[in-house]
Formats: C-alpha cells, structure tokens, sequence
C-alpha cells in the first residue's frame, strides 16, 4: 500500500487490476513454499504495481530468486561474517543504543545470502548477537 501511496496510486485498483487473485495466490504460495524469501516476494510485488504483468513464479526464475529460501545454518554464518567484518557499526550500535545502524548490516547479510534470507530473521540474530556480545563485555 506504502508503494501505492508514494506512486500516487489507487490501491484497491492495483490490487483489483495489477494483481488479481491468480498472481497473488502464486506470489503467497511462492513465499509459503519457502522458494522465495519475503524480501524477495516484496521486489515482485513492486515490480506488478509498476505494471509488470507477468505472473510471480516467471519473475521470480527470470530474476534468478527460485530455489529454496537458505537455510539458518548459511544465514547464521553469514551473520557471523558480516559482524566480523563491520566491528564500528557494532560498536556504534552499543555505544549509543541506537538500532538504527541494524538494518545495514541486515542489507550486507542480505546481499551475502543472495536475497535469499528471511529479513527479519536476519535482523534478529544480529540484534542477539549484538546484544550478547555487549553482555558479555559487560561480565568481563
């Protein structure tokens, strides 16, 4: 709806129009499946409200996001990684308390899985993370 509003859309008519029941049933069963991560499944979205008229799954293969969403195992190393690699920001985030710098790293992670990572599972293990690490500086 938030893309509708910005585009100075009618939101009920995209839906109506745009989307239909046949594209969005194949959108959800794309996300549902686990062949699609949310993020991804949100890239189509935009892409039909900008007028897009083919269904998801073909979006999705010609975009290259089919294939099962990766596993918590590659997320999990992937997080790791990103946090290795980018100690300011996590610093930054303890220092001030602010969670803001979160959704960066959330994008590199993102970016290192592919798009295939579920965001907001993504952003929790970071802010786990984050907050671990700060608690045991904290015992020390």
């Amino acid at each position: 709806m938030g893309n509708c509003i910005k585009k100075d859309l009618d939101f009920r008519h995209v839906v109506l129009h745009n989307f239909g029941l046949k594209k969005l049933v194949d959108l959800l069963n794309l996300i549902k499946d686990s062949q699609i991560s949310v993020a991804n499944g949100k890239e189509i979205m935009m892409k039909i409200i900008d007028g897009d008229e083919r269904m998801p799954t073909e979006m999705a293969d010609k975009l290259g996001f089919t294939g099962a969403v990766i596993t918590s195992a590659e997320v999990k190393a992937a997080v790791d990684d990103v946090l290795s690699k980018n100690p300011q920001i996590i610093q930054k985030i303890q220092k001030t308390g602010n969670m803001g710098p979160v959704m960066s790293l959330v994008g590199k992670v993102m970016e290192a899985v592919n798009r295939k990572g579920d965001p907001v599972v993504i952003q929790t293990l970071i802010t786990d993370k984050i907050n671990q690490t700060k608690e045991d500086a904290n015992k020390k």
